[in-house]
C-alpha cells in the first residue's frame, strides 16, 4: 500500500507536520505500510525490512500510529476505469471502503489485496475491451449490494 510521507501530529496542542524521513537503519526512504499478523498497521522499509509501529513526533514527543501514514484514500482503480473518477458509482464504492472496510482488519486486508491486484485488472480491461462489459456487470452487482440505499 502507498504511504503518506508527512502527517499532522495528533498530539495535544501540537498539530505540526511530521515527516517520515529516512529509515533509521539503512537511511533509505523506501517506505510502505503493511498489516502485521495481528492486524496492526506497520510502516516497513522495503530496503532493509525494518518495521515501525509508530513514529515519534520530534516537536512534542507523542507517538504517531503507523496507520496515520497509510494511504487508504487512493482511487477505486477498476471503477474509475469503468465509470470515471468523479462518477456516482466510484463515490459509492469509496464511501463503502471508508465506512465499512477501513475500520476493521478484514476490510483493510481486502483493501490492501485490492490495491495490489486492481491495476492488473485495469490493464486487462484496457488491452481486451471485451472484458469491460463483463467486469462492469460484476462491479454493478457490488454497487447495488453496498449502496447506502440498501443498508
Amino acid at each position: 500500500m502507498g504511504i503518506k510521507t508527512s502527517v499532522t501530529c495528533p498530539g495535544a496542542g501540537c498539530g505540526r507536520q511530521v515527516d517520515l524521513g529516512k529509515c533509521p537503519n539503512c537511511g533509505h526512504q523506501n517506505w510502505r505500510t503493511y498489516m502485521d499478523q495481528n492486524g496492526s498497521d506497520v510502516i516497513k522499509c522495503e530496503s532493509c525490512d525494518i518495521s515501525l509501529g509508530s513514529v515519534k513526533c520530534p516537536h512534542c514527543g507523542c507517538k504517531i500510529d503507523a496507520a496515520k501514514f497509510g494511504n487508504w484514500t487512493g482511487p477505486c482503480f477498476i471503477a474509475t476505469e469503468l465509470y470515471g473518477y468523479n462518477s456516482p458509482q466510484v463515490a459509492i464504492l469509496r464511501s463503502w471502503r471508508d465506512r465499512s472496510l477501513m475500520p476493521n482488519y478484514g476490510g483493510r486486508l481486502f483493501i490492501e489485496t485490492y490495491y495490489r491486484g486492481a491495476p492488473t485488472v485495469v490493464r486487462a480491461i484496457q488491452r481486451f475491451p471485451i472484458l469491460r462489459d463483463r467486469i462492469r456487470a460484476l462491479v454493478e452487482i457490488v454497487i447495488r449490494i453496498v449502496s447506502p440505499r440498501n443498508t
